[in-house]
């Protein structure tokens, strides 16, 4: 859902690309750049990890 969301902020020429997410059977939208790819990985791992250390804090994520 993240990619989907950072696909419609993306800012510049992005190419979409379908992602099938077989677990959930859904198909999400993702930008198609390796490198912007990468850095929403590591932004996702790094939100995942301070909900695990702070599980009873609220969240939020937000594209700055």
């Amino acid at each position: 859902i993240l990619h989907t969301i950072l696909f419609h902020r993306a800012l510049g020429l992005v190419r979409p690309k379908d992602a099938d997410l077989e677990f959930f059977d859904i198909t999400y939208v993702q930008c198609g750049d390796l490198e912007i790819e990468k850095k929403i990985e590591e932004k996702i791992k790094q939100f995942i990890s301070w909900v695990e250390k702070h599980p009873n804090e609220k969240s939020q994520v937000c594209d700055v």
